[in-house]
This record gives C-alpha cells, structure tokens and sequence, in this order.
C-alpha cells in the first residue's frame, strides 16, 4: 500500500512508477490527472484506486481504462460533470465497485456501439452515486445505466432526481435500490 493522504501538492502522478501496486490511496490531495501510460508500464496489478477529493475530471477515464485488475474505484468528491463515457468504464472489467458521490454527473454516455451484451461491466456489485446534480427522471436515469447490469447495490440519495415513474419493473432477486 502506497498512502499519500492530505499531502497537498498541485501535480501530474504518473502510476507508471508503481508496476506491482495493488492498492494506492491518494484521496485529499490536489491531483488534476494521471500521466499517460506507454504499452506495458500501466500497474496490472493494481486492484484499489482512492482518488476522492481531489481535482480529477471526465477525462480521467481515458488513463486509467488500461488497468485491468481495478475492483475498487473510489472517485468521489472530485469535478466530474456532464454524463460519463460508459466506453472506458466499461473496460475496467473486474471493477466491483465504483464510487462517484459528490460530484456533478447527470448519468452515463450510452452510445449505441456497447448496447449489446460484449463490452459490459459484468463483475460491478455497487454503484454510489449520492449527492450529485442528477436533473433527469428516473426511467432516463435508469436507460443510461443499462451496461451496469451486475449493480446490486445503487446509491441515489441526495440527487435532484424529477420522478421516480417505471422504476418497478422485474425486481432482481438480491439487488436493492438506495
């Protein structure tokens, strides 16, 4: 375990130096992004990523899709806006859990090249995403987490969610809506 908690330093980490890390925690710092990887440098290994709190945006999504151990994400409390791109989520394949509270995303990109069933996040147990400026109803909601299918655990507490219409559909035996 590398932990650099409340070190406060305005910088580029490059986890290219980190080959056999299986977890990093750099939550509370002032981290914008991740330096690019070169074929072969990503940290396989690496299986917990704590980046709350800190500066990171959308595009972070494009550095860290190369890291095919990742279970668990934490990304909470950072600039996240807009909808995400459901492309390099979903090739984070044995992510397990994902933690996006706190920030600004109204939903997911859904674009129709992943609407079938390769592609999808398959092992992802819980998807927080408390406290965020979700502006839609809750069926557009509900479309645009289609590639979540495995979610047992969803978070939507705190969202500005308009209508909770067609949410009761076939309920899945072991999953709970938060």
């Amino acid at each position: 375990m590398f932990d650099m908690e409340d070190i406060n330093v305005l910088s580029v980490l490059n986890l290219k130096d980190f080959i056999n890390l299986k977890m990093l925690v750099i939550g509370h710092n002032h981290y914008q992004s991740f330096g690019p990887f070169n074929e072969g440098d990503e940290p396989k290994k690496l299986e917990s990523l704590n980046l709350q709190s800190n500066r990171f945006n959308n595009s972070l999504f494009k550095s860290i899709k190369g890291l095919p151990s990742l279970k668990f994400l934490d990304l909470s409390m950072n600039d996240f806006h807009g909808p995400l791109p459901i492309q390099d989520i979903n090739s984070l394949s044995s992510l397990e859990v994902l933690d996006l509270s706190e920030n600004s995303i109204e939903g997911f990109e859904t674009p129709i090249s992943i609407s079938g069933v390769s592609g999808r996040i398959t092992n992802n147990s819980h998807l927080q995403l408390r406290l965020n400026s979700i502006l839609c109803n809750m069926t557009k909601l509900l479309q645009s987490l289609a590639s979540f299918q495995a979610v047992k655990s969803l978070e939507l507490r705190g969202n500005n969610i308009t209508t909770i219409d067609e949410i009761y559909g076939e309920e899945n035996e072991g999953s709970r809506l938060i």
